[in-house]
């Protein structure tokens, strides 16, 4: 993931956009390149994109109350299954990855509100190694950066369960990063000495705990302000992603949640941040879209966005932002298509109970 930074005092300014349909013939799509043949249900929860001869796409398939993760990786002309470790002996799955060389790549799992068992592996170029495990009562894993061998970094911070919290690794050992007041779930990265990531703590909330951006500037994480965020029990943000491509250019999305009489709202968030302010670049709403899961880049100066919807958990359409727009961008019909996670040009995800990877291209 990327890093960022967020200037107290900045002004959020309100800005919210049209769609404009990806429809013309010759236009890119995306298109499924594979579909799991597995005999039980599973699902591909994150994938990582080294080169355009190497990618990885991780996930976990069912075997009654028990899961065995699985890994697939593309070498350029397929798509492969790679055998990995047993890394803990209770039901588990990858819940995000990363890489940066084809020779250190990370996957990182736990996860799920029955499973408190977070673990990290890593592959060296030849093959995959257990590198870390917590122990059961350190919590759930969310997210982790990679930026090199000697430096790679995992967050975990309370939801469905105790997280694991901010830890490092600096190629010898892990050691937990203190994070005063708050905790940390997401995070991208535009240097080692300027990360971003999203997070909640009771820092001068008004409910407690809430969401919030943090930086690492080589040192100490320190907490964001962005100014005009709701922050009250019954209209407030969540934050849920982040996405930092470099000092004057990260994304955070999430969702706003408001209370109406008896009836709860929420609409999706964007927020970019230029250099020197905040503003909002929020996409309508049309087609019930209530929240932005994840943000990243495209490859081409603009970034998708992985939406949620009122009514369904299936994915509908992804969402890109492109030379000031916002833009529609369809899906393969597949029946149940859920996207979990995109890394330009792969998503992956599951439909009818099978994995699924999918590639944006002509």
């Amino acid at each position: 993931m990327p890093y960022k930074r967020v200037l107290a005092g900045s002004v959020v300014v309100g800005l919210s956009l049209s769609l404009t349909p990806d429809a013309m013939a010759a236009a890119p799509r995306w298109r499924a390149v594979l579909t799991s043949t597995e005999k039980q249900p599973d699902r591909l929860t994150s994938v990582v994109s080294v080169s355009r001869s190497n990618a990885w796409a991780f996930g976990a398939v069912q075997n009654g109350n028990r899961r065995a993760l699985v890994a697939r990786h593309w070498n350029g002309r397929k798509w492969s299954k790679v055998a990995l470790p047993k890394p803990v002996d209770a039901p588990r799955q990858i819940t995000t990855a990363g890489a940066s060389a084809r020779d250190n790549v990370w996957a990182f799992g736990g996860g799920g509100d029955e499973d408190t068992t977070s673990f990290a592996l890593r592959w060296n170029g030849r093959k995959w190694t257990v590198s870390k495990r917590w122990s059961p009562d350190e919590g759930l894993l969310s997210d982790a950066l990679v930026l090199g061998k000697n430096n790679v970094w995992v967050f975990g911070y309370n939801n469905v369960g105790a997280g694991v919290g901010t830890w490092n690794f600096n190629g010898r050992t892990w050691k937990r990063m203190p994070s005063p007041g708050f905790a940390l779930g997401e995070a991208d990265a535009v240097s080692a000495r300027d990360i971003w990531a999203v997070g909640a703590g009771p820092t001068g909330c008004a409910m407690a705990p809430c969401s919030l951006v943090a930086r690492w500037n080589g040192r100490a994480w320190k907490q964001i302000k962005i100014p005009g965020l709701p922050n009250t029990e019954e209209h407030y943000a969540y934050l849920r992603d982040v996405r930092a491509r470099s000092a004057k250019d990260v994304w955070v999305v999430g969702d706003v949640t408001r209370r109406q009489g008896t009836q709860w709202t929420s609409s999706p968030l964007a927020l970019h941040y230029n250099g020197k302010k905040w503003r909002r670049v929020n996409p309508p709403t049309a087609g019930g879209v209530r929240a932005l899961l994840t943000v990243t880049a495209d490859g081409s100066g603009g970034v998708w966005a992985v939406p949620a919807f009122r009514d369904t958990e299936t994915t509908r359409h992804l969402l890109r932002y492109t030379k000031g727009r916002w833009h529609k961008v369809a899906l393969p019909k597949k029946a149940g298509l859920q996207v979990h996670q995109v890394a330009a040009p792969w998503a992956v995800g599951e439909s009818s109970g099978n994995g699924v990877i999918l590639k944006y291209g002509r």
